[in-house]
């Protein structure tokens, strides 16, 4: 069930840094509920994700306060510890036995191809139980990767029982049309911080944002896509099936710039 970078020889749980010999036995009692946060030098975003874990929590019905969540400086030095200079730590926390572990997970940073030329995605029809909670689904991920495999895809929509698109297994999607920007309804999705920080762009940007989950018969009638996410940030999308799209657009170009030199200020905050 996770995903430890095999570089790394430490991890952190309840306050103390451990080495990973010690034996990872909680994941068999209870699916955590998690957060990832990207770190170059930085951690990107950090307070966002640890607000967003309490949401989570408190949307299990446990209560933040009793339990203990990770500092900014101790996930800084489990990065310094391992010699990792960059990377995402995925911070897991078990409410019912109290415990929170946080460790260095593998990760994918698109290059730059991908960036200019875009991704193809594919429809996965999935919902996700709970879907304002981050918490491990088991069955929807296993889907996920047999779908990717398969295809050579590089993300899956999910598609509800309505048929209407609401987020990617591990990002969040926008859809642009006559320079208006649609997303879905944060109450039907799992909102990430990226996304929150994109939207935040597109309303300084003065641009027109429409919370509106897309059914998936009507996707021709976009001009573009582009997903966010952790480890993607702003990623055009080049194909839906075989719809496809300009990862060239001119807003989705604009957002992609303002995101970066966002994340270049929060390094050097």
């Amino acid at each position: 069930m996770i995903s430890l970078h095999n570089s790394s020889k430490y991890y952190w749980k309840n306050g103390e840094f451990l080495p990973l010999d010690t034996t990872f036995d909680l994941y068999k009692s209870e699916s955590p509920v998690y957060e990832v946060v990207r770190y170059n030098g930085e951690l990107f975003f950090f307070d966002d994700h640890i607000s967003r874990l309490k949401i989570s929590l408190a949307g299990l019905g446990a209560k933040p306060k009793t339990i203990h969540l990770p500092s900014t400086d101790e996930m800084r030095e489990l990065f310094v510890k391992n010699n990792f200079p960059e990377g995402n730590v995925r911070i897991d926390v078990f409410p019912k036995a109290g415990t929170t572990v946080a460790y260095l997970t593998t990760f994918f940073y698109p290059p730059e191809e991908l960036y200019r030329d875009g991704v193809k995605v594919i429809f996965q029809y999935d919902e996700r139980k709970n879907q304002q909670i981050k918490q491990f689904q088991e069955e929807i991920k296993i889907k996920t990767a047999e779908l990717l495999i398969k295809t050579g895809a590089f993300e899956t929509l999910l598609v509800n029982k309505h048929g209407q698109i609401t987020e990617g297994s591990k990002s969040n999607v926008f859809f642009i049309k006559e320079g208006k920007i649609y997303t879905a309804p944060d109450l039907m999705i799992l909102a990430g911080v990226t996304r929150k920080k994109v939207i935040r762009i597109i309303e300084n940007m003065g641009l027109t944002i429409i919370y509106q989950a897309i059914v998936h018969h009507e996707i021709t009638d976009y001009e573009a896509v582009f997903l966010t996410g952790t480890s993607i940030g702003v990623l055009p999308v080049k194909a839906i099936e075989n719809n496809n799209y300009d990862p060239k657009n001119r807003v989705v170009r604009e957002i992609m710039k303002y995101f970066n030199q966002k994340m270049i200020q929060e390094r050097f905050i």
